[in-house]
């Protein structure tokens, strides 16, 4: 039986009134009526539970597809957005992927991650020396934005002084990845992509002559040692590709955990007296408020999946809020409770794209609360309602004023 709710409901739309008012809400009543959907309104598949998600993010016949392109194919040349997301390990499928992600798999490992705990405790220290005689602090332009920026720029090789136009690149850069493109973003990030190339450009060529021991140099040294089987775009639109990942979901991260806490003074308490609840903290935001809403996948084959048929070249998008809220995987799935300890939230993606930065993020998310509690303890919100990025891909805070 079609009712009225399923009619205002159903298709799926991102230009829905109800998806603009409460997407959490909108996609429990798209997992509720219809788990696995096919939408005409946007021509794709919609997957809203853990299990549906989990499986289609795994599965070895979904994958990137051409979603690099903009454009259809055809006989004009590519623009440059195109080219920059052409070469980026995130959007191509194996073989690439595999030879693009060893380029910098090693910078992630556990031990080199532990290894910059001191640097990014100096960096927030840094960052909060300037509020010691402060009442007032916006927490997204003065420690979510720029501790993320600072690290992996740090771990890059990018120098101090530049680290101003690499903090502008990656505050615009968001358009480039956005589920719905307008021509504003696509002219954005045909500018951006050439102004990141020439930046990127000079900075190899200086580390070229200047070695020392970051990432950019080690990429130069593969690139010597290895130069039939990588080129020179793709060591810099991978290093790009960093400087964005391992800065927005960061950013977004840290402001979520923050307005979270703070927006259930209970949790907030029960943290201020147990800072071994600190990791527990981080996954539940990752699970209460994803940063990154959605992931996609395109059929790379005809797909039988519980009796539907993906048709090769079909688009799916998996709803990480509704699975990170399934009730078949979560008690009380819309109550924040830093010390739940169940599923672990799909929120970095599964299978062969599982994001390379998530212990980064979660490592920087974490002593960003511990220094904040220490720093402001008596710290609440400014304002009860938030100010959300205007991106559908990318769930954070456009400012966050914290009064303390």
């Amino acid at each position: 039986m079609t009712s009225k709710t399923n009619i205002n409901i159903l298709p799926f739309d991102y230009s829905s009134p109800l998806f603009q008012k409460d997407r959490n809400a909108y996609l429990a009543q798209v997992r509720e009526l219809e788990p696995i959907h096919w939408s005409e309104a946007v021509d794709l598949w919609v997957l809203t539970t853990y299990d549906d998600c989990q499986a289609i993010l795994k599965h070895p016949h979904f994958g990137r597809g051409d979603g690099w392109r903009i454009n259809p194919p055809g006989d004009e040349p590519l623009m440059p957005v195109e080219v920059f997301r052409s070469e980026l390990m995130l959007l191509r499928d194996p073989p690439e992927h595999r030879r693009l992600r060893q380029l910098v798999q090693k910078a992630f490992t556990p031990t080199v991650i532990n290894n910059l705990r001191p640097i990014i405790y100096d960096i927030m220290d840094e960052l909060l020396r300037e509020y010691e005689n402060k009442h007032e602090i916006n927490l997204v332009e003065a420690i979510a934005y720029p501790l993320p920026i600072m690290v992996i720029s740090a771990m890059l090789g990018v120098p101090k002084e530049d680290w101003s136009i690499i903090r502008r690149y990656s505050k615009d850069i968001g358009g480039i990845f956005e589920a719905i493109r307008t021509q504003a973003h696509i002219d954005a990030g045909n500018r951006l992509a050439i102004e990141m190339r020439a930046y990127f450009d000079e900075l190899f060529a200086y580390k070229k002559e200047n070695p020392a021991d970051d990432l950019i140099t080690n990429l130069i040294k593969v690139k010597e040692n290895d130069a039939e089987n990588y080129t020179m775009g793709e060591l810099i639109s991978n290093s790009i590709l960093l400087l964005f990942a391992g800065h927005e979901t960061t950013s977004n991260l840290i402001s979520n955990g923050v307005f979270d806490l703070l927006s259930h003074p209970e949790q907030f308490e029960r943290l201020k007296n147990n800072k071994n609840l600190m990791p527990s903290t981080v996954i539940e935001v990752l699970r209460y408020r994803t940063s990154l809403p959605f992931n996609y996948r395109t059929a790379l084959e005809d797909v039988e999946y519980k009796d539907m048929v993906f048709k090769k070249g079909q688009w799916v998008l998996t709803s990480l809020t509704t699975a990170n809220r399934d009730p078949q995987y979560y008690t009380d799935p819309d109550v924040f409770d830093i010390e739940r300890d169940e599923a672990v939230p799909l929120s970095f993606g599964q299978g062969i794209h599982y994001c390379l930065g998530a212990p980064l993020a979660k490592l920087e998310t974490e002593i960003a609360l511990e220094k904040l509690i220490e720093k402001m303890p008596n710290m609440k919100l400014k304002n009860l309602e938030p100010n959300w990025i205007p991106y559908i891909a990318f769930r954070g805070h456009t400012d966050l004023w914290l009064q303390f």
